[in-house]
């Protein structure tokens, strides 16, 4: 009788695509928040730049400094655990899309800019709620309401900041800020949007960071061989 080793494709060790991603996303997250950073303190020391002329920059860089962070300083405060990569990337979006605006004046070239900055702005930070919350929370109805909620409270509090600063000429030289009401329903918009999409995932359990070190392949149970497989 001879034993028939199993088919190699079984003892290949393949890292699935989503574990690679995994890997890149903590080297991406440190190149967006050194971006914002560099670009937001070339601002400051640079005030003739016509980019950021009227924008409220000393305001905006205690915000992109308070979320650029509190995920880590929450993180170590915490013991340092795995670090919830998913949700500091997601609190980076509404940053990059405000930052590209007033970078690449887009605010003002396109009409409704400010109104998809706000939709998916918001969307992201919902999401942000959801990935940093969601072990303390079971269904995806209840995780949906979490992210609808936790989108919603920084999305008004991102907007009481703009409605106190930029109504004041002094802080712009045009007290340029108008829209509350259609910046505040396109953040409700959004936080509706991320939260129906919670509700309609399938339930998964809590997957690692893509901090925390990737699976030994070897240290993973090898299939059985069945009794027929290993004789002839």
């Amino acid at each position: 009788m001879a034993i028939i080793a199993p088919p190699a494709g079984l003892l290949r060790y393949r890292r699935p695509r989503r574990a690679a991603l995994a890997e890149l996303a903590p080297g991406l997250l440190i190149a967006v928040k050194a971006l914002i950073v560099l670009t937001t303190l070339t601002a400051l020391a640079v005030p003739a730049m016509r980019e950021f002329q009227g924008e409220a920059m000393s305001g905006r860089v205690l915000v992109y400094a308070v979320a650029v962070l509190v995920v880590p300083a929450g993180w170590l405060a915490s013991g340092r655990r795995a670090y919830p990569v998913a949700a500091d990337s997601f609190l980076m979006v509404p940053l990059l899309f405000d930052l590209a605006g007033n970078s690449f004046h887009l605010y003002a070239r396109f009409d409704h800019y400010d109104k998809l900055a706000h939709l998916v702005g918001v969307a992201a930070t919902a999401a942000f709620a959801a990935v940093l919350l969601r072990g303390y929370v079971n269904g995806r109805v209840a995780l949906a309401a979490v992210a609808v909620a936790g989108g919603l409270v920084i999305g008004i509090a991102i907007e009481l900041f703009e409605f106190a600063v930029f109504t004041h000429p002094a802080a712009t030289g045009i007290g340029a800020y108008q829209d509350t009401v259609g910046d505040l329903a396109m953040d409700l918009l959004g936080a509706i949007a991320a939260g129906a999409i919670l509700a309609c995932m399938n339930d998964r359990g809590a997957e690692p960071s893509a901090w925390a070190p990737p699976l030994d392949p070897m240290s993973q149970p090898q299939p059985e061989l069945s009794p027929q497989s290993r004789q002839v």
